[in-house]
């Protein structure tokens, strides 16, 4: 046949003589810019290692893609940072000693030689120089950054496509399982990681790799949903390298190149204070008090008093009753902490006021609803700040 295409002699079906190098070329750029378009994954094998990123291979080979450091995902370059510091420590428990006696005189410093006039080019001396200084180079220690990145040559990842020109191709890991893992998680799941970063504001976590939704995610618990109580940092609550459970609280998807977002929560996979009733931290067959627990429940609740007198100037409220007391095992908080228990009561609520170990019942007798009542609680609390 003619035109790039033959016709089977038994069948007669005409069959497309296969794509030449320079379309195959043209067809694998369609795909390129498509992915582009689309987000769809790419796979590529990494070529080359440096201190920026991985040079990969994608699209069968055809082009070379850059994956910057700070587009992978977190556990990579945990584990690459997690070998470079491991490097580090070698060189320092292997490093020389040094005495630092203050008695010790300093040496006199040794005389510098005189400069040696440089070989003529080309001659045997300098083409000996050359060999021993390419020789030291190659024997010199590696970079231990590079080093551990070169661990990753050979290794196969997906990627997204998230900018190319003429001159360069870049790929994203981070970006393709945010997008992905974002389309799959709902508001409200449950699931576990690992925190992978802190910052004054939150914890990063990233999910399991073998999480059924969105393996290797990583999402940010804020500080405000790490504890039921108030903290100054992260750190009081979680460290690097720790497992936790969390429950999604939001999820917004990429768009217009803006990666997607992921929100999620510690506190509220435990119990609510809020929630908690007496019985739950103090036994209704309270034990005898010791002498310590006995001059402790002597002591009033700092500003209990205040906010009992303001509640009473509550519309609605027509009773504050105080109730039983006990001291805890622990200290929670030493600030004064103002509950709302889920006890049910006839005629209104049940509150539970703590500070430092002490605990202690109040009765509220009011017609106002479970909102309206939270109102009336946070100003009469308000004033003592």
């Amino acid at each position: 046949g003619k035109g790039g295409s033959k016709t089977d002699a038994k069948t007669g079906a005409v069959a497309k003589k296969p794509a030449s190098g320079p379309q195959k070329n043209e067809d694998a750029r369609k795909a390129l810019a498509l992915a582009l378009e689309t987000g769809e994954p790419v796979f590529g094998r990494v070529e080359v290692a440096n201190r920026g990123g991985l040079i990969l291979r994608i699209f069968n080979g055809r082009f070379r893609a850059f994956l910057p450091l700070s587009q992978m995902a977190s556990s990579r370059t945990a584990s690459i940072k997690g070998r470079h510091n491991h490097t580090l420590t070698q060189k320092l428990r292997t490093g020389p000693r040094s005495s630092f006696d203050e008695d010790d005189e300093a040496p006199l410093p040794a005389p510098v030689p005189a400069a040696a006039a440089p070989p003529a080019p080309g001659s045997p001396a300098a083409i000996a120089a050359a060999a021993k200084d390419k020789a030291a180079k190659d024997n010199a220690p590696k970079d231990p950054v590079v080093a551990a990145m070169e661990l990753q040559v050979g290794a196969v990842i997906s990627v997204m496509v998230t900018s190319m020109d003429d001159k360069k191709i870049v790929v994203s890991e981070r970006a393709l399982v945010q997008d992905q893992g974002a389309k799959a998680l709902k508001v409200g799941m449950r699931t576990s990681g690992r925190v992978v970063s802190l910052s004054d504001f939150g914890a990063f976590v990233e999910l399991s790799a073998t999480d059924p939704a969105a393996p290797r995610l990583e999402g940010l618990i804020h500080i405000s949903e790490l504890s039921w109580n108030r903290i100054s940092h992260p750190r009081d609550v979680v460290r690097v390298g720790q497992e936790v459970d969390v429950k999604v609280l939001d999820v917004v998807l990429s768009e217009d190149r803006k990666p997607a977002r992921i929100t999620f929560s510690l506190k509220q996979l435990q119990a609510d204070p809020l929630l908690e009733t007496l019985d739950t931290i103090m036994p209704v067959a309270m034990p005898e008090p010791s002498v310590d627990e006995d001059e402790l429940l002597d002591t009033p609740l700092p500003g209990l008093l205040d906010i009992c007198a303001n509640l009473l100037t509550e519309d609605g409220i027509d009773a504050v009753i105080p109730g039983r007391q006990a001291v805890e095992q622990r200290v929670v908080s030493q600030d004064l902490e103002l509950w709302l228990t889920n006890v049910v009561v006839a005629d209104g609520y049940n509150l539970l006021a703590r500070a430092g170990r002490q605990v202690q019942e109040i009765h509220v007798v009011t017609r106002l609803d479970r909102d309206a009542i939270k109102r009336a609680i946070k100003r009469a609390t308000s004033t003592l700040k």
